[in-house]
């Protein structure tokens, strides 16, 4: 004997269930829409969240003059430090020039907007490692980065500051921002152009 049997004739009953199987599914495509409008909503939210934290930060990076030109004088390779026992000593363009002598970098003013631009390049790495920026977002501020990164008297620098953070077990100084333009050097080195 089938448990389900078909027949020809319809009744309220047979009416009523049927109609009541249409709203269930009118309803569930209604909360599915109304979901699906929701995600898109807070995905829109998310999106101008972004585009205000990435605004800020660029506007963060950029807007301090003295770090410009820090990274200007990094970037034309008018930067150098030379080290002697007494820690790192900057070489100003008149000494390059055979004038004066190199002054002490420690406690600087150098040193100061070096260490802010180091930190702050590192603070977005950090960020992008957590997701919040994409990585095109982040493209923004890799070329700075990497030209800083490249410089010989910063990698000296950052050299003899992993010395003293090493004495104190702490971690490589600015290892996010280091981490992320060697995976973007080594994604250039990967891509060959058709």
């Amino acid at each position: 004997m089938f448990l389900f049997q078909w027949k020809a004739d319809v009744g309220l009953g047979d009416i009523s269930t049927f109609l009541g199987f249409l709203a269930a599914a009118v309803g569930l495509f209604f909360t599915a829409w109304q979901l699906k409008e929701g995600v898109n909503v807070r995905k829109a939210e998310v999106n101008v969240r972004r585009a205000e934290f990435l605004l800020n930060t660029t506007e963060r990076f950029f807007s301090d003059v003295e770090v410009r030109r820090l990274y200007y004088d990094i970037d034309y390779g008018d930067f150098d430090l030379t080290f002697v026992q007494s820690g790192p000593r900057l070489i100003p363009e008149n000494v390059r020039r055979g004038g004066g002598d190199a002054k002490p970098f420690i406690g600087s003013e150098d040193e100061r907007l070096l260490d802010s631009l180091l930190y702050t390049l590192d603070v977005i790495a950090r960020i992008a490692a957590m997701d919040v920026m994409t990585s095109a977002d982040v493209q923004i501020f890799l070329f700075q980065a990497a030209q800083v990164l490249r410089n010989n008297a910063v990698k000296r620098y950052i050299e003899s500051v992993n010395i003293d953070r090493a004495i104190l077990d702490a971690p490589e100084a600015h290892g996010a921002i280091r981490k992320l333009v060697e995976e973007m050097i080594a994604k250039q080195r990967r891509y060959v152009p058709h």
